[in-house]
C-alpha cells in the first residue's frame, strides 16, 4: 500500500561535533527511509557519505548494515551507503527494516545540529 497509511516520521539529530544520529526504534515497520537536509546547514563540508548502523537493542553496539552490491569491480556484500552527496534527498534503506534500532552516520563532523527525518511505514 502506498501513501500515508501507517506512516510515521521521527527526528534523528546529529549533534554539533558529532557524526551519528540518535537511535531510532524501527521495530514492526516494513520500510525505513531517511530524509537529509542540505549539508551546508550544519556540516563542515558541502558533501558527505551516509551509512546506516543497526542493532537489536538500543544499548547494543551499532554496526554498519551491509547488502548485496551492484555487479562491478566492487561487487558483493558492501556497506549500505549514500556516497558523496550534498544532502537534500530522501533515501530508502531497505536493510534497516530487518533490525530493531537504526542510526545514520555521516562521514564528516557537524558544525551545528543536523536534523534528519527518518520515515517509517508499512
Amino acid at each position: 500500500m502506498q501513501g500515508l497509511s501507517g506512516h510515521k516520521t521521527i527526528i534523528a539529530t546529529i549533534a554539533t561535533g558529532g557524526s551519528v544520529t540518535t537511535a531510532i526504534n524501527v521495530t514492526q515497520w516494513n520500510h525505513v527511509s531517511i530524509e537529509v537536509p542540505t549539508y551546508a546547514v550544519g556540516c563542515v563540508t558541502a558533501t558527505a557519505n551516509i551509512k546506516c548502523l543497526v542493532a537489536k537493542n538500543n544499548t547494543d553496539t551499532f554496526r554498519p548494515v551491509r547488502e548485496m552490491g551492484v555487479y562491478s569491480a566492487n561487487s558483493g556484500i558492501q556497506d549500505w551507503e549514500i556516497p558523496s552527496s550534498a544532502g537534500n534527498f530522501n533515501a530508502i534503506c531497505r536493510p534497516a527494516a530487518r533490525f530493531n534500532w537504526v542510526k545514520f552516520q555521516i562521514s564528516n563532523t557537524c558544525t551545528a545540529n543536523l536534523g534528519c527525518v527518518v520515515h517509517v511505514h508499512n
